[in-house]
């Protein structure tokens, strides 16, 4: 498959598109509605390497775990293209409102997992006689990790170890109503994988 664009190389939907998972009138699309606003196409204007951790701000974040607003439009993201991206009304209503986004000062167990895209997702949990009292995320990442973290911490609130350790990305689709794009399955991979960490990490 040939080239899309002139800054296809530090495209974060590359792999994506090489794959076949990706058709091209989707990139197309993308960027003409928010080439503008794109800041990685910047960093290769300027001769710059495509950092794994790039921020929708543009600026490199060197400590795992910013929070981010992802209905800015420093992210040049809007309602509209998640609903047509695939996104269901309450996978969108999870990003917008950031559910679960943030930090559990004296968690029982924490772990960080980063995905072959370079997205990283932190999990806190609060766990009482194995059971998991409250959980949050930190991340950096696509609209996808943001959607699947919020999923997958009010998923595992209430229930145990061993059952928050079998849930898997179907669980994660199905109760974001099958509202997350295929091509963000490798999100919720990232979410469950941090989680399973975590659980692991707790029981040693």
């Amino acid at each position: 498959m040939g080239k899309v664009c002139r800054w296809y190389e530090v495209c974060p939907l590359k792999r994506f598109y090489e794959e076949g998972k990706l058709e091209k009138h989707w990139i197309e699309y993308y960027c003409k509605r928010h080439f503008k606003k794109c800041k990685r196409y910047k960093l290769a204007e300027e001769g710059k390497p495509h950092p794994d951790n790039m921020l929708p701000n543009g600026k490199i974040d060197k400590k795992l775990g910013k929070e981010v607003d992802w209905m800015s439009e420093s992210r040049g993201m809007d309602l509209d293209l998640l609903k047509e991206m695939g996104y269901s009304e309450k996978a969108i209503e999870y990003i917008r409102k950031k559910v679960n986004l943030g930090k559990i000062e004296e968690s029982s167990a924490s772990a960080s997992y980063q995905g072959k895209c370079g997205d990283i997702m932190m999990i806190y949990l609060d766990i009482k006689n194995g059971m998991i009292k409250n959980a949050k995320f930190r991340m950096t990442g696509c609209a996808g990790l943001a959607a699947s973290g919020s999923a997958l911490t009010e998923m595992i609130r209430g229930n145990s170890l061993e059952k928050a350790m079998k849930i898997g990305v179907e669980d994660i689709v199905n109760h974001l109503d099958g509202g997350l794009p295929r091509l963000k399955y490798d999100c919720a991979e990232i979410a469950i994988n941090t989680l399973r960490k975590a659980i692991k990490r707790f029981k040693k």
